[in-house]
Formats: structure tokens, C-alpha cells, sequence
């Protein structure tokens, strides 16, 4: 018995993009006006080890960029204003990651004594870390 050539229907395959999550940490908290200190953004994802860029931020200033090595990349500057300093890493996704900013430390420039507090939630790719730096009472 023979039996003529068929064709199966197209089936649509959905494909995500994998996620990433990104942290950032200064290698001085607190720190001195005019001090060198290094910000270092590391990006994870599940799947593969992303490339690319992460921008460093003050609140909504770019203060530079750097290229990701092994899932690492830092930016160093001693040119902050005394005072608190919202600093964030906004990794700008590939074709295969997606786009993550985190929220990352609040780096101050004060001398003064002081109290860390930490608050950290990974709910999705969308996890962010906070810490927050207020000075000792007493």
C-alpha cells in the first residue's frame, strides 16, 4: 500500500528572551569626598553568561559605562559631591537577555558615623537591592 507525501501545519514556537538579574556594590561605603572608589555591577542570568554593556547612574545621570567580563563590569570615579548618591547599574540587555536595572547603593559622602540597613527582594527578573546609609544616633 503506498501512501502520498504530507505536510504537518506549521506550529509557532515562542521563544523568550532569557532573563538577567543585576546587583551593584562600591568597593568604599561610605567614602571620603574626592576618594577613588569603584562601583562593580554583576549581571547573572540561568542560562548563559551575558555580554554587553551596564551603564552606572546617579539617580538620572550617567556617570559612565562598563564592559561586561565574565558577567562583571565597574566603572571607577572620585569626582561625587559630599552627600547621598543613588547609584544604579542598568544593563542594557542583548538579543538574548533582557534589559535589568537595579537599584544599587546609596553611596554618601559624609564623615560622619554610620548605621547600614539592607533590604533585598528577588521577586522576578525585576529584583532589586537596596541599601540604605543613615547616620549613627548617639
Amino acid at each position: 500500500m503506498a501512501h502520498s507525501k504530507s505536510t504537518s501545519p506549521a506550529l509557532k514556537q515562542l521563544v523568550n528572551q532569557a532573563t538577567s538579574t543585576t546587583a551593584v556594590v562600591s568597593s568604599v561605603n561610605p567614602s571620603k569626598e574626592a576618594q577613588k572608589g569603584k562601583f562593580t555591577a554583576t549581571v547573572t542570568s540561568p542560562t548563559a553568561t551575558p555580554t554587553g554593556t551596564v551603564t552606572f547612574m546617579d539617580g538620572s545621570t550617567e556617570l559612565g559605562t562598563g564592559t561586561l567580563a565574565q558577567g562583571k563590569a565597574s566603572y571607577s570615579t572620585s569626582t561625587l559631591s559630599a552627600g547621598t548618591h543613588n547609584i544604579t547599574a542598568v544593563y542594557q540587555g542583548t538579543a538574548r537577555h533582557q534589559r535589568e536595572h537595579i537599584s544599587g547603593i546609596g553611596a554618601d559622602r559624609e564623615l560622619k558615623d554610620w548605621l547600614v540597613h539592607t533590604n533585598e527582594s528577588a521577586p522576578d527578573s525585576t529584583s532589586s537591592e537596596s541599601l540604605a546609609i543613615r547616620p549613627r544616633s548617639g
